[in-house]
């Protein structure tokens, strides 16, 4: 009977261990990809790779994914104004490229109702939004930070994000850590950067 009750305590300790893995896990930005270049002969733009990561390790899968996601917005818009960046936009994932594609999605508000999942979700299906794929507990994004704001697409004001989730209560205080360069599977998340690098 004792031994029975040590292998549930194990059990159940080893579930909460699973649950908040997640909060172990800091997210990494990157500026080490290049200089400064011409971004859709448009405007002068910086390439950032920057991650985000869910809050804590929930039974909801859609939480987890919302977390996740709003997490990569709120460390993009942090990168491009810790940089000395106005504004930023998404280069990878390509689906929420405003640079590639015809999306026009350039605010918190929009973000969060078309790219984070709902948290009631406690399924995978139907989570995986604006190109954020994948059951990991980091998603890494390229984005191209300005400051000067373009003429030919839209753009997030940095500041401005920064400020909804402030007084949303979606701010966390675990942002990121810079690094030299990202590791391969956080670059393998975003693809192929040298496609990125002088993309006219």
């Amino acid at each position: 009977m004792r031994v029975l009750k040590q292998l549930v305590m194990l059990f159940f300790g080893g579930i909460v261990l699973l649950m908040f893995v997640g909060c172990a896990i800091k997210p990494v930005m990157s500026t080490f990809y290049g200089q400064e270049q011409l971004v859709n002969q448009d405007v002068v733009g910086k390439l950032i790779i920057v991650e985000g990561a869910e809050a804590w390790r929930s039974p909801s899968d859609g939480y987890n994914k919302s977390t996740r996601n709003l997490h990569v917005l709120q460390n993009a818009a942090d990168a491009t104004l810790n940089e000395g960046y106005t504004y930023f936009a998404f280069a990878r994932p390509h689906e929420i490229s405003t640079i590639y594609t015809s999306i026009m999605i350039n605010t918190a508000e929009e973000f969060i109702d078309q790219c984070t999942a709902s948290s009631v979700a406690i399924l995978t299906i139907g989570n995986e939004r604006c190109g954020f794929i994948g059951g990991t507990t980091t998603m890494a994004s390229a984005i191209f930070a300005f400051r000067e704001q373009p003429k030919t697409f839209l753009v997030y004001n940095a500041r401005e994000v920064k400020n909804y989730l402030i007084q949303h209560d979606k701010y966390r205080e675990d942002g990121y850590v810079k690094v030299d360069k990202v590791k391969y599977r956080t670059q393998r998340q975003v693809g192929d950067i040298t496609s990125l690098l002088y993309h006219k």
